[in-house]
């Protein structure tokens, strides 16, 4: 059985060096041809192939569960990192997009594959067969997005799966705990690091999922929400850079989606594990 370690980050984290390369080679040989177990870390909670058809350096991420959407926790935790600057405008304002967020629940991630980083312009044209060209092409629009993905016989990252590893493995209100790590890293957003490896959180990204309103009848795992809007979803809507005033803080928080105003966004690959118990 390989599949536990997996199932659970904490009980992943506990694993040895060898174990962590022996779980990479059972992964890589359960995907097929193509790919290849890179060596692992241990101070990495992740497992590190390479996919040889794109080029592409992936991590297997661990599962486990957290609470996903905008939780109490969340906001009293913006509190106190915005310490005066927190007033009523910024309660008003954060309780009209509340319902975008809401209901809270609890999430079952599964293990996945997901790129370490979003496509770069000069990847999406290779990747595309020079579909899509120059120096702006690594955003596209979601359908695109997910086309380009179902052509290597991928997907995009799931909203919850991006929100997993937004919150670090559920343990952090904001993205890589940027906001109350922003003194130490000067703004400098390559400074905080993914405990599974995974680069550019920060940057807006495209979700598989259609936009929902609202999680009403959301499901209680990482699958894909489909059967939507239609338009896409998108998460990292902010960067520690952008932080100048205590208040744009709020835009680090890792439970933040929008589509309103997305019409392009980055591509970050991902996959589901075939079975492996």
């Amino acid at each position: 059985m390989i599949k536990g370690p997996l199932e659970d980050v904490t009980e992943f984290a506990r694993l040895g060096i060898e174990e962590r390369r022996s779980l990479g080679r059972s992964v890589a040989a359960a995907l097929g041809d193509g790919w290849s177990a890179d060596e692992p870390s241990e101070d990495l909670d992740a497992l590190p192939l390479a996919h040889q058809p794109t080029g592409l350096a992936f991590v297997v991420v661990p599962g486990g569960a957290f609470e996903m959407g905008l939780t109490e926790d969340d906001l009293a935790e913006l509190r106190a990192c915005m310490g005066d600057a927190w007033n009523d405008d910024i309660a008003a304002s954060l309780e009209r997009h509340a319902a975008d967020l809401r209901p809270v629940r609890r999430v079952q991630v599964s293990p996945f594959l997901v790129a370490r980083g979003y496509l770069q312009a000069k990847e999406v044209e290779r990747l595309s067969g020079g579909r899509f060209q120059g120096d702006y092409c690594y955003r596209l629009g979601w359908n695109d997005a997910r086309q380009l993905a179902a052509s290597h016989g991928l997907r995009l990252a799931s909203e919850a799966e991006l929100e997993w590893l937004a919150r670090d493995g559920g343990r952090s209100r904001f993205t890589l705990d940027a906001a109350r790590r922003l003194e130490e890293i000067g703004g400098d957003s390559e400074l905080l690091r993914s405990r599974f490896g995974v680069l550019d959180l920060f940057e807006t990204q495209w979700a598989e999922d259609d936009y929902h309103p609202s999680y009403e009848g959301a499901p209680d795992t990482s699958v894909p929400w489909m059967n939507g809007a239609g338009t896409g979803v998108a998460r990292g809507l902010s960067r520690p850079e952008y932080v100048e005033e205590p208040h744009q803080i709020t835009g680090l928080l890792a439970a933040l989606r929008t589509n309103e105003t997305q019409r392009e966004a980055c591509v970050r690959f991902a996959r589901d594990l075939p079975g492996l118990g």
